[in-house]
C-alpha cells in the first residue's frame, strides 16, 4: 500500500511540475521553473546551490512528461545563458557560470562550474570547466563559495568543503573520461 501511495504521489507531483512549472522561453523552448508559488507566479532562474535545475541529470530526474529529455536539455541551455538572472560572465576572461543571490551579483560559484562539468557529455565543456576551476582558485588550491567574475582573488569562503568534495567527484569523472579514450 505504501508503495502505491508513494507512486501515486510522485505522479501527482510530476503532473503539477509540468502543469504549473514549465513555460516556453523565447529562443530556447520549454524549460522548468526555479520556483512556483501556487498562485500562478513562476520564477525562471537558477542558483548555484545544489540541488538546482542544472543538477537535473546528476540527480537522475526523469519525467514521463519529458520522455526525450528535451525540457531538461532546454532548461540547462537556459540556466547557462544570460537569460538566467544569476548567470554571470567575465568581461575580461572566459570565466562564466552560475551565481547566487546569497553572495550578490557578479559572483560565480565553483559549485555551478563543477555541476556544469558533471552534467555534460561534451569533452570541450568538461575541459573548459576544469580549466576555469584551476584558474579561479586564487592560488589556494581550494574551491571557494564564489569569486568575483573579473577577479578570482576576490572570493568568499576560503575553505568550502562542499565545493571541494564535489570538485573531487568532477576530477574523478574527468580522469575516467580521459582514461577511457
Amino acid at each position: 500500500y505504501k508503495r502505491q501511495v508513494s507512486t501515486q504521489s510522485t505522479g501527482e507531483i510530476d503532473d503539477g511540475i509540468h502543469k504549473y512549472g514549465v513555460k516556453n522561453v523565447n529562443g530556447i523552448g520549454k524549460v522548468y521553473a526555479y520556483e512556483v508559488d501556487g498562485l500562478g507566479h513562476q520564477l525562471f532562474a537558477d542558483d548555484a546551490n545544489i540541488p538546482n535545475l542544472l543538477s537535473i541529470p546528476y540527480l537522475n530526474f526523469t519525467s514521463p512528461h519529458d520522455t526525450d529529455g528535451a525540457i531538461a536539455k532546454n532548461t540547462r541551455k537556459f540556466v547557462l545563458s544570460e537569460k538566467n538572472p544569476w548567470y554571470y560572465e567575465s568581461s575580461q576572461s572566459n570565466f562564466k557560470g552560475l551565481g547566487s543571490p546569497h553572495t550578490g551579483g557578479d559572483r560565480i560559484w565553483h559549485l555551478g562550474i563543477i555541476m556544469a562539468g558533471l552534467t555534460t557529455e561534451s569533452d570541450t565543456e568538461i575541459n573548459e570547466a576544469f580549466e576555469m576551476l584551476e584558474a579561479t582558485d586564487a592560488g589556494t588550491n581550494f574551491m571557494h563559495e564564489s569569486f568575483y567574475k573579473d577577479s578570482p582573488g576576490s572570493y568568499t569562503r576560503h575553505w568550502f568543503g562542499w565545493a571541494n568534495s564535489l570538485f573531487c567527484e568532477f576530477l574523478m569523472k574527468k580522469l575516467n573520461v580521459l582514461a577511457s579514450k
